[in-house]
């Protein structure tokens, strides 16, 4: 499972043309722990993930690779921070 998070969590960021830094500022965490979470070095506090998850607009369940289906609701977009 933690794998499968790692690569969606850089996946999606890549997808949506963000660096570290961009979603490091939206979950408030450095752009190192970001990083760490890519690269399966650490994992995040169940509150970071559903901030990425809400951020992504995708499911918690997409992240932790229990689904395949990303989207929470069909037409959302991710934020322009």
């Amino acid at each position: 499972m933690v794998k499968i998070f790692c690569e969606r969590i850089q996946y999606l960021r890549k997808r949506n043309n963000k660096t570290r830094a961009n979603i490091a500022k939206v979950v408030n965490v450095s752009s190192t722990t970001i990083y760490r979470w890519e690269k399966g070095l650490r994992s995040p506090k169940i509150t970071y993930a559903i901030k990425l998850a809400d951020y992504f607009c995708v499911s918690l369940d997409y992240l932790l690779g229990l689904k395949n289906e990303p989207n929470k609701t069909t037409n959302q977009k991710i934020n322009q921070q």
